[in-house]
């Protein structure tokens, strides 16, 4: 078995076990009418991967004709309860609203994979939702959340994977200080949690905390680690290089920026992020984040702005640029938010053109020839939509 997902499988397991049955039980003591919230809504999302995880587990059971139709059915009603997000009151905060189409644009898109018959690609889909409550859940500083953890739970899980859950359910200053513990108890040929424990610890400080200085001070601490490894090492002095720059950089202050000042911060950044060649796994995340979060938080607060959707592409620019085990990746999302409600906006065939290149390898490198009808009609209809700006009637239900 895949040991990422493996490791999915459980913290899903655990967030299925702690917050169903607090948000059940405690429904099940009230005299009032049972009222459909936020919590319960993502508690019935849990419901169906918990049913489904036999199958996650597993690529040749997850493809097994003969379990086509109770995985079919399972992923019908997860898609079914995501409408129901699209009405509930939280969720309709313009804070919340973005993020909420993500995820039910991603839910959507995991059946429809799975019914075109793509049942691998709707696999790695469907395990990688927790990654889009993390995406989400780190876009912007935001405080600590109550802690689900128990002490049975914590007696039954992995110290990485008690970790996952914290982070994934908004505890951070707990996960963080439990992957900090991850990290200095290094052991022997546990490289992956001490990897993702590292990239993790990067998001907290550049995304949550967003304090550059305090990163430092933690990661020339993880320097002096024995037992790291060359990759790590490099990592670690590529990301102290990038907190220190960010710590000393003067120029940009997100509550004076103007529209364009914010664009211009971003392709700065990400250009010259691109253009450099360094012997690293991932030497450009502390910038990613650090850009990324701006962006969100700007476009959180001036959702109507005219740079709008020069927002959304680099936004898909760099997240396209993290990679996939870290965040899931949300490019397609806002390339999608981008072509689909800013038509008429420029920036919009250069949007469609990054959604089309990247639609076409996923399915199938480089080749094109494997890309299925419905996917091909949608690109159409997609690029009709854009050359007409906007003119014609957009048509995703072929």
């Amino acid at each position: 078995m895949n040991k990422f997902n493996n490791y999915f499988i459980r913290v899903f397991a655990l967030v299925v076990l702690l917050i169903s049955s607090r948000v059940f039980s405690a429904a099940a003591t009230s005299s009032e009418p049972p009222v459909v919230h936020t919590k319960v809504i993502m508690s019935q999302f849990l419901q169906q991967l918990e049913a489904l995880k036999k199958y996650m587990v597993s690529d040749a059971k997850f493809s097994d004709p003969k379990n086509t139709i109770e995985i079919s059915e399972h992923l019908k009603k997860f898609s079914e309860i995501s409408n129901a997000a699209m009405h509930d009151p939280q969720l309709q905060l313009e804070s919340f609203k973005l993020s909420r189409d993500v995820l039910v644009q991603h839910i959507h898109e995991t059946e429809k994979v799975y019914r075109e018959g793509n049942k691998s690609y709707a696999r790695w889909m469907l395990n990688s939702t927790i990654y889009v409550c993390m995406s989400c859940h780190t876009q912007t500083p935001a405080a600590d959340r109550r802690s689900l953890l128990t002490k049975d739970s914590k007696n039954y899980f992995s110290q990485f994977e008690q970790a996952e859950f914290l982070f994934a359910s908004r505890n951070f200053s707990e996960a963080s200080r439990t992957y900090d513990s991850i990290i200095r108890g290094m052991v022997k040929d546990k490289n992956f949690e001490v990897e993702k424990s590292l990239q993790r610890q990067v998001a907290y400080y550049a995304r949550v905390k967003r304090n550059p200085a305090e990163a430092v001070k933690v990661f020339k601490g993880y320097l002096k680690l024995k037992n790291l490894s060359e990759y790590m090492r490099r990592d670690l002095l590529n990301w102290i290089n990038q907190f220190e720059k960010w710590q000393n950089d003067k120029s940009f202050n997100l509550a004076t920026a103007t529209p364009d000042s914010v664009i211009q911060f971003a392709k700065t950044n990400l250009e010259a992020a691109n253009n450099l060649k360094i012997d690293s796994i991932n030497p450009n995340l502390v910038n990613y984040l650090r850009v990324s979060g701006v962006l969100y938080e700007f476009l959180q607060n001036y959702p109507d702005s005219k740079v709008t959707p020069q927002i959304l592409y680099w936004l898909a620019v760099c997240d396209r640029s993290i990679e996939r085990n870290f965040f899931f990746s949300l490019a397609d999302m806002y390339l999608r938010e981008c072509i689909t409600k800013y038509p008429a906006d420029p920036v919009a065939k250069k949007c469609y053109a990054e959604y089309e290149k990247e639609t076409v390898l996923g399915y199938s490198g480089s080749r094109g020839v494997d890309v299925p009808l419905s996917v091909r009609q949608e690109l159409n209809a997609l690029k009709e939509f854009v050359e007409s700006g906007g003119k014609i009637k957009l048509d995703l239900k072929k």
